[in-house]
C-alpha cells in the first residue's frame, strides 16, 4: 500500500476554542484527529522545519463574514477532516474520484435539510 502524506497547516484562522471547545486548534490536535478518522495504521510526526516568518501573520479571517453577513460554517472541522480521509481512502483504493467528490458535494449541499 502506498503511503499518503496529508499536510496540515492550521493558522488559528477561525474562532478559537473559546467559541467552540471541540475545535482542534494545534497542529498536533489536527494530526490526532486525522489519525483517529483514518484508523488504518496511520502515523504522524511533527515536522521541525523552520517556517517563513510571515506564517505568523498570514491568516484567513472570517470575522466580517460572521458579523456582517451572519455566516456560519455548515460543517465542523472534525467532520471535514473525516471527509478528507474518506477522499484519500478512495484515492488509495482506486475509486472513481469524480463520483466520490460528487457524493461529498451532494452530502454538503444537503446539510441542514435532513
Amino acid at each position: 500500500m502506498d503511503k499518503i502524506i496529508v499536510t496540515v497547516a492550521p493558522t488559528s484562522n477561525f474562532h478559537g476554542k473559546e467559541a467552540n471547545p471541540a475545535l482542534p486548534f494545534s497542529p498536533q490536535e489536527v494530526a490526532d484527529a486525522v489519525y483517529e478518522c483514518w484508523n488504518e495504521g496511520a502515523s504522524w510526526e511533527l515536522d521541525s522545519v523552520q517556517n517563513p516568518p510571515e506564517d505568523n501573520y498570514l491568516r484567513l479571517d472570517c470575522t466580517k463574514a460572521i458579523t456582517m453577513l451572519g455566516w456560519a460554517p455548515k460543517i465542523q472541522l472534525i467532520a471535514a477532516l473525516e471527509w478528507v480521509c474518506e477522499w484519500y481512502r478512495g484515492y488509495q483504493q482506486n475509486e472513481d474520484l469524480r463520483l466520490l467528490t460528487e457524493r461529498q458535494i451532494e452530502r454538503y449541499e444537503n446539510l441542514g435539510t435532513e
